[in-house]
């Protein structure tokens, strides 16, 4: 089927396939199961590319943004590197009706809470809040309140330990009770004698 007056746009029907071709060259391949587009998918603003039985997935552009609107499920991005190819990139949201994911910078480093990144990673919190690392029902929070640096340990009945180069110098116990070259103190404060202890005035 030839277009009036244009042979080179026109509708085939070869190998249980419908060719849709415009300027001599195949725009849409319709087969089975699979359709194949050989040119830019165009829409409108506001009007959605939906993927699923349920349309699950929406992508489209309003007037002034464009969406990824993921209905049911997560939204998986899979690649061995994400890119956000964009001068002050940010990536920002609300995960429930009650938090943030806040702003995230990413050139090369990354950035928690602020757009100038200064290090590998740089965190930004406000006074009463900080920064807590989770393991299980365990976790640490360092926090800067005040000008006051604070190392809370959320778990009751664990120790801090204070390593270098594999050997542990100096602990805390659970209890409250601190060992500098011993990791089982016996008092409040228990150092070890190794006949290296000195005092200066």
């Amino acid at each position: 089927i030839a277009h009036n007056g244009d042979p080179d746009t026109y509708i085939s029907f070869t190998d249980n396939n419908i060719v849709l071709a415009t300027g001599g060259s195949t725009a849409i391949n319709v087969g089975s199961p699979d359709v194949g587009f050989y040119g830019h998918v165009a829409l409108i603003d506001n009007k959605n590319l939906r993927f699923g039985g349920s349309n699950d997935l929406e992508i489209y552009h309003d007037a002034s943004n464009s969406y990824i609107k993921n209905i049911t499920g997560n939204l998986i991005l899979q690649a061995s590197v994400i890119e956000f190819n964009t001068a002050n990139a940010k990536i920002s949201g609300s995960s429930t009706s009650t938090g943030s994911f806040g702003a995230v910078h990413t050139a090369g480093n990354v950035g928690i809470g602020t757009t100038t990144v200064e290090d590998r990673v740089s965190i930004q919190t406000t006074p009463t809040t900080g920064v807590r690392i989770k393991s299980d029902e365990n976790y640490y929070t360092w926090q800067n309140y005040q000008g006051i640096m604070n190392l809370v340990h959320g778990g009751s009945t664990y120790n801090w330990k204070f390593q270098v180069n594999g050997s542990e110098k100096m602990h805390i116990g659970s209890d409250g009770k601190v060992g500098i070259g011993t990791d089982s103190p016996g008092s409040l404060l228990t150092i070890k004698d190794t006949g290296d202890i000195s005092t200066a005035t």
